[in-house]
């Protein structure tokens, strides 16, 4: 049932009809688009300009919750809060914004500018990429934890053995899940706090158009 369930061949068992949680591939895909389409439209401090929003109603809002999968009192103390939530962006300020940052970061330069306004910017505009990705990642590991519930519940009628069993197993679990929350707060860390850097060679032509 595990392999059908990763496979996403839900035909060859009545089960994945019953409870949908054990369809775990395509929550999982599910969910990870939704992050996609997310932080694409909300992750940033300030707005770019010219960007539309094609959602009306997320115009009137002030805030986004980063969470949609319910809590489960077995991750209480290793997924973030249900209520956390991230500001919408700042419309119409990025330009008073980048030119306010470069006025306070120049130096005796000529024609160019002063390279930390890049990092110094990119810590700004990345300030809600670690709720928005703990939030993601919350919501994965429950999807998974409920995942192993149900599957133990569908494999193991007693009530008493299985919940013997999630005690077992229950320490390996909260192990592997915090360390997936510690790699992704690693690898913010390592986008969002160091200096940026990049191999695109569009951004050097453009840098070199521009000055």
């Amino acid at each position: 049932m595990t392999y059908q369930a990763l496979t996403t061949e839900y035909a060859g068992n009545e089960v994945f009809e019953r409870c949908p949680g054990l369809k775990i591939a395509t929550l999982v895909r599910n969910r990870s688009e939704l992050f996609a389409r997310l932080f694409d439209k909300y992750a940033h401090t300030y707005e770019f300009e010219g960007k539309d929003d094609d959602n009306v109603d997320n115009k009137l809002a002030k805030s986004l919750t980063v969470r949609l999968e319910e809590d489960i009192p077995d991750l209480g103390d290793i997924t973030c809060d249900i209520d956390d939530e991230v500001e919408m962006p700042l419309k119409g300020k990025i330009s008073e914004w980048l030119k306010e940052l470069h006025h306070n970061s120049r130096g005796f330069e000529l024609g160019t500018y002063q390279p930390s306004i890049l990092s110094n910017s990119m810590k700004k505009q990345s300030l809600k990429w670690e709720t928005l990705a703990i939030g993601y990642l919350s919501d994965i590991i429950t999807m998974v934890h409920k995942f192993i519930v149900d599957l133990l519940e569908h494999v193991c009628p007693e009530r008493i053995v299985r919940q013997e069993l999630m005690v077992i197993l229950m320490e390996q679990l909260a192990a592997q899940y915090t360390r997936a929350l510690d790699h992704v707060k690693f690898l913010l860390q390592v986008e969002c706090a160091e200096n940026p850097g990049t191999m695109n060679q569009y951004f050097a032509t453009g840098l070199h158009d521009r000055y």
